[in-house]
C-alpha cells in the first residue's frame, strides 16, 4: 500500500535570498514501535544579491514524524521523496515536500479470523457426522442427549442406532453398560481412543 504525505516548512535565512544556485534534499529516519522519526536534510548554496558572484552555503535539518498503526508490517516500510518544490520569499525558503510512504498490511489479524472460521467449520462438521453416516429418515428423541435413528441398510432392512452425546460423568464402560453394547461394537461404529464431553457416538441397538 502506498500513501502520499504532504509536508510544508518555511526556513528563515540570516540574509536575503536573491537566487538559489543549487539545492538538494535527502532524508534519514528511524522506525520505532508506534512512529517513524526522521529528518529532511536540505542543502545547497545561494546568492544574497542578483549581481553578486559570491555564493553562500546552507544546510538545514528539518524533523518529521509519521505515526504508525497496528496493521502496518514494520519490516515492509519504505520512505522516499515523491516530489519536492520550493519558493523564495524575501529571506525565507518555503518548502513543499511529498513523502512516499509504502508498506504492507500486517497479516496477523487476518490469520486469527481464518483460524476462527476453521474452528467453526470443524464444529459444523461434527454436527453433520452422524447424519452423513445414516441414509434415512426416521428418528425419535429420547432425551436431550439421546436420539433413536432408523437407517436403511444395504440389504433394504432397517438398522436402529442410538445417537448419543457424551456427558461429563460418562466413560466408555458406563456407556457400554447403559446401552448394553460391547466395546468392540462401539468401536465398530466410532473411531476414538478416548471420549470427551460433547462427543457424538453411534450406538447400535441389538434385538429391538
Amino acid at each position: 500500500m502506498k500513501n502520499i504525505i504532504p509536508f510544508e516548512k518555511d526556513i528563515e535565512f540570516d540574509t536575503k535570498i536573491a537566487e538559489i544556485t543549487s539545492i538538494s534534499l535527502e532524508h534519514e529516519e528511524n522506525i520505532n514501535e508506534n512512529e517513524i522519526n526522521g529528518d529532511f536534510i536540505i542543502s545547497g548554496d545561494y546568492k544574497s544579491h542578483q549581481i553578486s558572484v559570491n555564493k553562500e552555503d546552507f544546510m538545514y535539518k528539518i524533523p518529521f514524524t509519521i505515526e504508525l498503526t497496528d496493521n502496518i508490517d514494520k519490516d515492509s516500510i519504505d520512505i522516499d521523496i515523491n516530489d519536492f518544490t520550493y519558493d523564495i520569499k524575501d529571506n525565507n525558503l518555503s518548502l513543499k515536500i511529498e513523502i512516499s510512504f509504502t508498506y504492507q498490511e500486517n497479516e496477523e489479524i487476518k490469520d486469527v479470523e481464518v483460524v476462527e472460521e476453521i474452528n467453526d467449520d470443524k464444529e459444523e462438521q461434527l454436527d453433520r457426522e452422524i447424519e452423513e453416516l445414516i441414509t434415512d429418515n426416521k428418528e425419535e428423541i429420547v432425551d436431550n442427549n439421546t436420539k433413536i435413528i432408523n437407517s436403511m441398510s444395504g440389504e433394504n432392512t432397517y438398522v436402529t442406532y442410538h445417537a448419543y452425546v457424551v456427558l461429563e460423568e460418562d466413560s466408555i464402560e458406563s456407556i457400554c453398560q447403559k446401552f448394553n453394547v460391547s466395546k468392540e461394537a462401539l468401536h465398530e461404529y466410532n473411531e476414538f481412543e478416548s471420549i470427551n464431553v460433547g462427543d457424538k457416538l453411534l450406538i447400535p441397538i441389538e434385538d429391538e
